[in-house]
């Protein structure tokens, strides 16, 4: 079964960077990474309403980006259906060191965890693991 990774962040280098941690870890892993939260909004809607998967696909998602910030992705991620967001397990993986991010991110019921930058190979291994 193959493990799946979607990378939402604004930072093309940040991308490139996890996208190799995740291959490193995760070999044969598919990953896909969005620059535009509105582009990864749009293809997880459609890519994923139509799919039936025992592997929960893990969601990268960082906080600090234009126009669509982190948690505006979250408000737009709660709207989608149930059957949508039952394929995700999200982590929020940032850079930011404000506690009210971190305790933002503890009371929301899409997000499993803070993870903070840059994404390791012990992160993705751990999280590949747990998702089998």
């Amino acid at each position: 079964m193959v493990q799946r990774f979607i990378i939402v962040d604004d930072d093309a280098t940040n991308n490139m960077l996890c996208k190799y941690t995740i291959k490193k870890a995760a070999p044969q892993s598919d990953v896909q990474a969005f620059e535009f939260p509105a582009t990864a909004l749009r293809y997880i809607s459609s890519a994923y309403n139509n799919t039936i998967d025992q592997t929960k696909t893990i969601l990268f998602l960082d906080i600090n980006m234009p126009e669509i910030d982190g948690w505006d992705f979250l408000e737009e991620f709660s709207k989608m259906n149930d059957h949508i967001q039952e394929q995700f397990i999200i982590y929020l993986l940032s850079s930011s060191i404000d506690p009210s991010d971190k305790q933002r991110a503890a009371s929301n019921n899409f997000v499993k965890d803070f993870l903070s930058k840059p994404l390791t190979y012990a992160d993705v291994s751990k999280l590949a693991s747990q998702n089998i």
